[in-house]
């Protein structure tokens, strides 16, 4: 069967070969949940109904109903898929200080994305999906592409901790992949991909970054290597100081080779 891979899935690929085998080859779909991805899906189900009410009326939905919007989203989310509660996220250490914390949190960043993104652009599409059939290859690629615009300037909503390295955005996966298959789709000419960014600092702030895309050798190179891997079934590990390869970020962490039980086989003599 076909793979169908997402961007996401392509970076997991490269940070780790061996939770990209759990989750599209052996279809081992389980989440890791953290208290900030509990408030990025909240502020995404909040941006979500604000755009798609500018979309079909013209104008987002009035300021006074955001908090609200924002709230029930987040209590939506934590209902359904409760976080692990970590004191490193700073929002707290109990679950009741964590939980008001944290929709407060989401509260502020979606009044922020409503009176500085909302309000400013021209939806065409909100949250579409995008799909791309590769001859040839192993796999398909596909997407959730947050927001077209009527110019067709694509944009990507991220709730995040720190500030984003304009370098990075502009030569993510993501920032070639949405607008490649965009364009093979639609035949539609993708002027620039932006990058809306929610920054969880002492006073939140936006930053917004964005790229111009360019030919597609790059991302056929890619796709080129992933193929390899994915056919040979050579899916390595992260490296052990990854970032991905801990309990915190790694939902196969209990019961993969390289995650938990690694940690326990090997211990400093002399740790300091």
């Amino acid at each position: 069967m076909t793979l169908r891979i997402s961007p996401s899935g392509a970076e997991l690929l490269h940070f780790c070969g061996v939770a990209f085998e759990r989750r599209y080859v052996m279809k081992d779909r389980r989440w890791a949940h953290t208290v900030p991805q509990t408030v990025g899906k909240a502020v995404h189900l909040a941006a979500r109904v604000d755009l798609e009410t500018k979309r079909a009326k013209g104008v987002t939905i009035s300021d006074d109903a955001i908090p609200d919007l924002a709230a029930d989203a987040f209590e939506r989310q934590w209902e359904g898929e409760p976080p692990d509660i970590n004191e490193d996220d700073g929002y707290g250490s109990t679950t009741s200080s964590v939980k008001g914390a944290a929709k407060d949190h989401a509260i502020e960043l979606e009044l922020m994305h409503h009176a500085q993104i909302a309000r400013a652009v021209k939806p065409k599409l909100v949250e579409c999906k995008v799909e791309h059939s590769l001859p040839g290859y192993p796999f398909d690629i596909m997407g959730i592409v947050d927001l077209t615009e009527e110019d067709d300037h694509v944009r990507d909503l991220k709730t995040r901790a720190r500030t984003p390295r304009a370098e990075d955005v502009a030569n993510s996966i993501q920032a070639s992949m949405y607008p490649f298959i965009i364009e093979q789709e639609t035949g539609a000419k993708v002027p620039r991909f932006t990058l809306d960014v929610l920054v969880k600092t002492k006073t939140p702030k936006l930053v917004q970054i964005s790229a111009k895309p360019g030919d597609w050798s790059h991302l056929y190179q890619r796709f080129d290597r992933m193929a390899q891997v994915v056919e040979s079934g050579a899916f390595l590990p992260a490296d052990p100081g990854h970032w991905k390869c801990s309990e915190k970020f790694c939902e196969y962490w209990d019961d993969c080779p390289f995650g938990r039980a690694r940690r326990t086989a090997f211990a400093l003599d002399n740790p300091w």
